[in-house]
């Protein structure tokens, strides 16, 4: 029985798709292990969070931070950054709503920066190993976002980028995106995003709000 126009058109988009689909590898437990001991980290200098991630924020890896407003994310973003600077490297901040002050993040700095005094390490002044960039809209967000992983390839070994930190990213998803289609669509082209750019060898630090649904007791 010969197949039909229907039958070849959707034999072919099968073909399509599976030369689309990505090829999946399997890795032993001990193959994981190894990979994770050589892993670099970034410390957060909180003892029981460096103590949970095995020495720190991990690079190749995105890190979600979650919590009702008031919680400490900010702060918590704006010591990792000041971490990785004084380790000389490079971070990419994204703010969201507005939180990030220079005058905080210095104040952060120079306490880390006292914390890392035992092991030699040279206190400058805080900001100039930091890229910050204020995005007033999901437009904006998704603008920034999708232009890092060009960024993050491109730069030149002594400005390596090690650390982006998305601090409030569903602020603009939950008040301008209404329609849940299309922020569940918005929402999957970021994750890829965010995904590219940790397998450029970045720790990628993301917070986002907590939010509690209503009793209906």
């Amino acid at each position: 029985m010969a197949a039909g126009p229907s039958f070849a058109a959707e034999a072919t988009l099968v073909l399509e798709r599976r030369r689309e689909t990505p090829v999946f590898t399997f890795n032993t437990a001990l193959e994981c292990l190894k990979r994770s001991e050589k892993t670099q980290r970034i410390a957060t200098w909180i003892p029981s969070i460096d103590a949970m991630l095995d020495g720190g924020i991990p690079r190749h890896k995105i890190i979600e931070v979650t919590g009702a407003a008031g919680t400490g994310k900010t702060q918590f973003c704006m010591q990792v950054a000041a971490s990785n600077e004084l380790s000389k490297k490079s971070t990419v901040y994204v703010d969201s709503k507005e939180d990030f002050t220079i005058a905080r993040y210095r104040e952060i700095f120079a306490g880390t920066s006292r914390r890392q005094e035992r092991s030699g390490v040279t206190r400058g002044d805080g900001g100039a190993g930091l890229r910050y960039t204020l995005c007033d809209s999901w437009q904006q967000l998704v603008a920034a976002v999708s232009l890092l992983p060009d960024r993050l390839r491109n730069c030149e070994a002594k400005e390596e980028t090690t650390l982006v930190v998305l601090d409030g990213f569903d602020f603009h998803l939950r008040n301008q995106l209404h329609d849940p289609r299309e922020r569940k669509k918005v929402l999957s082209g970021l994750t890829q995003k965010l995904v590219e750019i940790a397998n450029c060898g970045a720790a990628v630090l993301v917070t986002n709000h907590l939010s509690m649904k209503p009793s209906h007791s």
